[in-house]
């Protein structure tokens, strides 16, 4: 596994290189133009994935203005390899999203992940989850707080099948208590099923 990074900018080209404290692959890099509003100071969040030893159950912090991370690493809530992350910024929210729990790929994740990006804190999420476990697969953040996940790979009785649909997370009320909740729906099948794919 690599262990360095480059800081690029569509301005100036490369500005600064490094290296990581402990390498990973399969793993996510969000970007966090604005966390909790500051925008002089953004984020890249790397993500779960793998090293050579196993899962890399952890995040990492950078801050590329200093060209430095914050330690210790943050421990994740579940292990993940080949996932999805999204940031929402409406919400400072970052949701993780699938994935395989193992270096085999024998065990998806279904459960998502919820942390609040300003405080560093994983909320504690119960019944959250995708309607279908899935990895290798994309996440976007779309407008009014909403994420899609759609496509990538998940396992029936047949074995590992591609997926053509998606789910969305979005913000409704309960029209009990009017209280603000969020849930989680389907999208419209894609015309092809895929994964290993990319989407912004």
């Amino acid at each position: 596994a690599e262990s360095s990074y480059v800081v690029w900018t569509p301005l100036n080209g490369v500005v600064s290189m490094g290296q990581l404290d402990a390498p990973r692959f399969l793993h996510t890099a969000t970007a966090v133009e604005a966390p909790g509003g500051n925008r002089a100071d953004p984020l890249v969040l790397l993500t779960g994935g793998e090293h050579s030893g196993g899962m890399a159950q952890s995040m990492m912090v950078f801050h590329p203005v200093s060209g430095t991370f914050e330690l210790p690493p943050i421990s994740l809530p579940n292990p993940r390899t080949m996932h999805s992350t999204s940031y929402v910024e409406g919400r400072d929210f970052l949701y993780l999203m699938g994935g395989f729990s193992d270096t085999e790929r024998t065990t998806l994740v279904s459960q998502i992940d919820v942390m609040q990006v300003s405080s560093r804190v994983f909320h504690k999420t119960t019944a959250f989850g995708l309607r279908v476990p899935r990895a290798a697969h994309v996440g976007a953040t779309l407008t009014q707080n909403r994420v899609v996940v759609c496509g990538g790979i998940t396992h029936t009785n047949q074995g590992f099948i591609p997926l053509s649909d998606g789910e969305i997370i979005f913000e409704d009320r309960d029209p009990a208590t009017g209280d603000l909740r969020v849930n989680i729906g389907v999208t419209e099948t894609m015309p092809e099923a895929r994964f290993m794919h990319r989407g912004a």
